[in-house]
C-alpha cells in the first residue's frame, strides 16, 4: 500500500476528537493531550496539532483563559456528524465497481435524515492477526463500518469487530455463490434463490436443450432442481465450468447438440469474450441468457452476435434490496437501537418472463 499521506493520518485523530466532543457533557471538557494522541495513533506532534487546528478552526475545540489544553466546545457537539467508514474487497481497494454503486446510492439514502458523514477508507488487513487488524480499524475512531463485497481473507477481521459488538454491516458479492460469511451481521444474495429463479424463467420461455456456463454452486444446483420438477428428461442440460474451458467445449457442444436453443452465462465480463468467439460463427439462432453487464457494453455485445436474442438478468431489485437492509441495520446498530442482526439473504420475487 502507498506511504500514507498527511491527511489520512490526520483524519483517524480529528475523528477521535470528534467523538470525545459528542460524548461530552454541558460543560467544556478537557481533551486528550498532545503526547497520549500521538501514543495512541502512532503519528507526530505535528500531526496531532494539525488535527487539532482543523477543529478549533471549525469552533469544535476551545481554549480556556488560565487554563491549559484544549477543550470541548459544548454549543457545537450536536452539531458533530456520526462518521461511517466504508471499506471494499480486501480493505485496501480503492475503487468502487458499478454495482458497488448500485447498492451504496440505497444505502446512503438510509441516512437522509441522520446527521452523518461518510468516509472512504484503506486499510492494510493482517491477515495473520485480525484482532490487531480489528483494533487498526477502531484506532480510525469511525462510528460505525460498512464492508461492501469483503474478500475472504477479511472475514475474521470482520469477525473480530462484531464480536467487540462495534457496528459493522457487511453485503456479499453478487458472483461469488461460495464465499464466506461473517458470523453475523451480514447481507447476502440468496444464490439458490438466483437459481430457482432462473430455472422458472427457462421453462417459462419453453426452453429444452440448455448449455449452462458457471460453476456447480448452489445457484446451478438449484436452477438444474427447478427443471426437474418438470419431470427427469423434459429438459437437457450441458454444462460447462472453467473459463479457459468455454470455447473448445461450447464448440464441440453445439456441434454435437444442434438442437440447443438456449445458453445461460454465470458470471461477467471475463466470460463474455470466448462465449462471443464461438456464437458469432454460429448460423443458429439461440437465446443468451446473461448476467447483466455495464451499461456500455450492452450495444456492442448486441452488435457483436446480431442472430441472438440477448436477455439480461436484471440484478437491480437485489443490489436496491441489498442497500436498503444494510442501510437498515447499520442506523439502528448506530443509534443504539440494536447490537448486532442474524444475518440475511435477500430473495427476490419471480415476477415472469418480460
Amino acid at each position: 500500500m502507498p506511504k500514507q499521506s498527511p491527511f489520512f493520518k490526520t483524519e483517524p485523530v480529528k475523528n477521535y476528537l470528534l467523538q470525545r466532543i459528542n460524548r461530552a457533557g454541558g460543560q467544556p471538557e478537557r481533551l486528550p493531550g498532545e503526547i497520549e494522541l500521538c501514543r495512541k495513533f502512532g503519528v507526530s506532534r505535528i500531526t496531532v496539532r494539525r488535527a487539532i487546528k482543523a477543529l478549533e478552526d471549525f469552533n469544535y475545540i476551545i481554549r480556556l483563559p488560565q487554563r491549559k489544553g484544549a477543550f470541548s466546545n459544548p454549543e457545537m457537539s450536536r452539531a458533530i456528524p456520526c462518521i461511517i467508514g466504508i471499506l471494499c474487497g480486501d480493505g485496501g481497494r480503492n475503487y468502487i465497481t458499478n454495482q458497488m454503486s448500485a447498492v451504496l446510492s440505497v444505502f446512503w439514502e438510509e441516512f437522509n435524515e441522520v446527521n452523518c458523514d461518510f468516509e472512504f477508507a484503506m486499510v492494510n488487513i493482517n491477515i495473520h492477526d485480525p484482532e490487531e487488524s480489528g483494533e487498526e480499524l477502531l484506532r480510525l475512531s469511525y462510528d460505525g463500518i460498512f464492508w461492501l463485497h469483503p474478500a475472504p481473507e477479511a472475514i475474521p477481521t470482520i469477525d473480530a469487530l462484531i464480536r467487540r459488538g462495534f457496528p459493522v454491516v457487511t453485503v456479499t458479492p453478487p458472483y461469488a455463490a461460495d464465499f464466506p460469511e461473517p458470523v453475523a451481521n451480514c447481507i447476502a444474495y440468496d444464490h439458490a434463490d438466483i437459481g430457482r429463479y432462473r430455472g422458472m424463467l427457462i421453462r417459462e420461455h419453453g426452453h429444452r436443450h440448455i448449455i449452462y456456463i458457471g460453476l456447480p454452486n448452489i445457484t446451478y444446483q438449484n436452477f438444474v432442481a427447478t427443471l426437474d420438477e418438470c419431470g427427469k428428461g423434459a429438459h437437457t442440460v450441458s454444462k460447462i465450468g472453467e473459463v479457459n474451458d468455454i470455447e473448445s467445449k461450447l464448440r464441440d457442444l453445439l456441434r454435437k447438440n444442434p438442437e440447443t436453443d438456449a445458453i445461460i452465462s454465470d458470471g461477467r465480463e471475463e466470460r463474455f469474450q470466448a462465449l462471443f468467439h464461438v456464437l458469432k460463427d454460429e448460423d443458429r439462432k439461440i437465446k443468451l441468457y446473461l448476467d447483466a453487464p455495464n451499461a456500455g457494453m450492452r450495444p456492442d455485445l448486441a452488435a457483436c452476435l446480431p442472430k441472438s436474442e440477448i436477455f439480461f438478468f436484471d440484478e437491480s431489485p437485489r443490489l436496491r434490496a441489498c442497500g436498503r437492509e444494510s442501510g437498515k441495520f447499520l442506523k439502528q446498530m448506530i443509534e443504539g437501537e440494536i447490537k448486532r442482526f442474524e444475518s440475511m439473504k435477500i430473495k427476490i420475487p419471480y415476477i415472469g418472463k418480460n
